[in-house]
């Protein structure tokens, strides 16, 4: 059972939210202090509604800017294949874009992008239609199709339990759809969806053979003829009270029966009402004065709460309630800033680093090393190392590097195996000496590291395995 994050309890998980340490459960720490200088600059009611409107709202920020409705410049599909895809007016609804690179230090619109599957992203609009998504034969290579709801959660999961590499056709409905008489029909709690497909790559050498994969994924709306809705409200460049509260409340009144709605009557005062756009006229001063002094400061908050390692110096776990948050507003919305389409914990089992073992910032100013035993990792797919450049609200994007890859996974070519079958991993900001190491360049400056492991096995989702220690030289 979940429970409503209280006023208390988000004022002290915005500082200690220790995203990648909590274990499910926030951290109790003496904030006392801490909350009394907040509440004594900021409404609590006012945050507590920002945390229950953020996700939802970077949601649809971040569905504008992949399907083509806002530009913030380069994104996960570039503005060629938007065009290409949807036409004239470059907006692209209800049909997918293969994204035939793999992700580089170009795109802006996903925070976090891995380096080791070719995307395909669809962004869906299932008011007018059901949407049919068609699945190649991908044998032993891992495909997943990963569908997020409008409050961030992963909704539903394709993957080598539901096409068996052998592909197969699946049929996404939204939650007022009458039946649909098909086989493997998906019903998602909101009419607006955002549908990612990963299509392992090896390396460099394995793109060609990927692409083939992916090609073979088609995702089309069953009556052709229907016109998907656009929005009405467009994310401006920087988030601003008016601007905040009426794209949330338009996204979040584009799916009524959605379950997560009735939570959203205490904030009605507040300004998260479902469906009214205007609401910012309307407020009294007081409320407005409150979202303009809160708002700016947010990010920054979630940053803070972001940076703290409570578990430790190095390697912190994601909470277990990763990609199904149920009322926890406060981990929805630290993912949604730096993790936007994380996977669930059963899924993939993220770690995110931004201290080296003993505590120190990374920094390019140093090199680290990290071996990987010789018995490996307990995933059954695969396991990753990237490195991340955090801009200036903390958002994780890639950064120029002078190799031809931007991370390291278990199926690459480059990696290296020492004489008893261990892989040593060397992250610095120049090439190193010597051929039994594998480089994995880190940018100027500070930077954070995620270890991804794709079907995790128990050790790693129960815990008992941990992700080795980055040392520093």
């Amino acid at each position: 059972m979940r429970f409503p994050i209280s006023r208390r309890a988000s004022l002290i998980n915005i500082g200690a939210l220790g995203l990648m340490g909590i274990g499910g459960c926030a951290p109790q720490i003496n904030s006392h202090s801490r909350e009394d200088q907040i509440t004594g600059l900021f409404d609590g009611s006012v945050i507590d509604a920002f945390f229950y409107a953020f996700g939802p709202y970077e949601f649809a920020r971040s569905l504008q800017a992949l399907s083509g409705q806002i530009d913030v410049g380069d994104t996960l599909v570039s503005k060629d294949k938007l065009a290409q895809a949807a036409g004239q007016d470059g907006v692209l609804l209800n049909r997918h874009a293969h994204v035939t690179d793999l992700a580089d230090e170009r795109i802006r619109s996903v925070t976090a992008p891995n380096n080791d599957t070719l995307y395909t992203s669809a962004v869906l609009e299932l008011s007018q239609t059901p949407v049919r998504v068609t699945l190649p034969a991908s044998g032993d290579r891992y495909l997943t199709v990963a569908l997020m709801d409008m409050f961030t959660d992963q909704a539903a999961m394709i993957g080598a339990d539901e096409h068996g590499g052998k592909g197969g056709v699946f049929t996404i409905v939204g939650p007022d759809t009458p039946p649909v008489d098909d086989a493997n029909v998906i019903r998602l709690p909101s009419n607006d969806v955002w549908l990612l497909v990963r299509t392992f790559v090896a390396g460099t050498g394995d793109l060609e053979a990927a692409r083939a994969v992916q090609s073979g994924v088609i995702v089309e709306p069953v009556d052709a003829n229907a016109v998907a809705r656009r929005f009405k409200i467009k994310a401006p460049a920087e988030m601003e009270s008016e601007t905040f509260l009426g794209l949330a409340n338009e996204l979040l009144g584009r799916s009524p029966s959605h379950p997560q709605l009735a939570r959203a009557a205490p904030f009605s005062s507040k300004g998260v009402v479902p469906g009214q756009i205007q609401v910012w006229s309307n407020l009294p001063a007081g409320v407005r004065a409150a979202w303009s002094a809160w708002l700016p400061r947010s990010l920054a908050m979630i940053r803070k709460g972001l940076s703290s390692n409570e578990n430790g110096p190095g390697w912190n776990a994601p909470p277990g309630i990763l990609g199904d948050y149920g009322a926890n507003d406060v981990v929805r919305s630290a993912i949604a800033l730096i993790g936007f389409g994380a996977l669930r914990t059963e899924d993939a089992r993220y770690f995110r680093a931004e201290t080296d073992a003993a505590g120190d910032p990374l920094t390019g100013e140093a090199s680290y090393r990290m071996l990987i035993p010789a018995q490996g990792v307990p995933a059954e797919a695969f396991w990753s190392l990237s490195v991340y450049q955090p801009d200036d609200d903390g958002r994780l994007y890639f950064f120029p590097v002078p190799i031809d890859r931007h991370s390291i996974n278990s199926g690459s070519s480059d990696i290296r195996r020492r004489p008893d079958g261990s892989i040593m991993l060397h992250l610095s900001a120049t090439r190193p000496d010597g051929n039994d190491m594998v480089w994995v360049p880190i940018p100027n400056g500070k930077f954070q590291a995620i270890f991804r492991t794709y079907d995790p096995k128990p050790a790693i989702v129960e815990g008992s395995w941990t992700v080795p220690p980055m040392k520093k030289l």
